[in-house]
């Protein structure tokens, strides 16, 4: 991971002694969406079609999974105490997008932004 990364989700081994809730809740959200990012582009690798389809389907599941339960759109998310976007939702997308920005172009950078656009999207039609 560059080194800017790691600074933008709080450093590689560093405890988060002193954070808010809130911004540890963040964090965990912006490192869930990391790695679902990466193991949608891995299941692409994948030689076998049939399974690589099904890896990627899974990733993709996950994903829209996450962004239910954050948004608290999903069947199983417990319904918000407020009306309106959920609380974080620019900075979180924010987060997203500059941890895409400090990778290289390719797939794992697009799918960052594809995630932090259909987060947007979906927290802002709360």
């Amino acid at each position: 991971m560059p080194y800017a990364a790691a600074e933008v989700v709080g450093g590689v081994g560093r405890p988060l002694t002193g954070r808010s809730f809130a911004v540890q809740r963040r964090r965990a959200w912006l490192l869930f969406f990391l790695r679902a990012a990466a193991a949608k582009e891995a299941a692409q690798l994948v030689p076998d079609k049939a399974l690589s389809g099904k890896l990627v389907k899974q990733a993709d599941d996950a994903i829209i999974a996450a962004m239910d339960d954050y948004c608290g759109t999903g069947k199983s998310s417990s319904p918000r105490p407020h009306p309106g976007p959920p609380p974080g939702l620019n900075s979180l997308v924010g987060q997203i997008i500059v941890m895409a920005n400090v990778l290289p172009a390719g797939a794992l950078r697009t799918e960052l932004g594809s995630i932090a656009g259909q987060l947007l999207k979906k927290g802002l039609a709360v």
